[in-house]
């Protein structure tokens, strides 16, 4: 006969519920953009001062919106920020390298988005 052991099927449930809310809460603060239209738009878009669900941005993109034009709501995600980066500053940003000296790509560096990094000889 088989015998259950009612209060390590309690713990158990409940560490894994622990377990579920806990996955929830690290995930919780990401953006997701769909590059090919497979996905639901952002869950954050905002059209004429209201917050689009998903299913209401695809329904107004396949009526002709354009979706890139549409700002995220303010949220603490830290991840948009309706700004450009920063400007070229020559002092930071300028090589000496002498037009036509020859230098050899070494490969890419690991950079934030938008940014494009590189190692090189000269």
């Amino acid at each position: 006969m088989l015998q259950i052991n009612y209060r390590q099927v309690i713990r158990n449930s409940f560490l894994f519920s622990l377990l579920l809310v806990s996955i929830q809460q690290a995930s919780a603060n990401f953006a997701r953009i769909s590059r090919a239209g497979f996905a639901l738009p952002a869950d954050d878009l905002v059209y004429q001062n209201q917050v689009l669900s998903p299913e209401e941005a695809r329904r107004l993109s396949l009526q002709g919106l354009d979706l890139s034009e549409l700002n995220p709501t303010v949220l603490e995600r830290g991840i948009w920020e309706n700004t450009l980066g920063n400007r070229l500053n020559e002092d930071l940003d300028e090589m000496p390298i002498e037009s036509g000296e020859i230098v050899r790509f070494q490969g890419a560096i690991r950079s934030n988005p938008g940014e494009f990094r590189f190692n090189f000889l000269t």
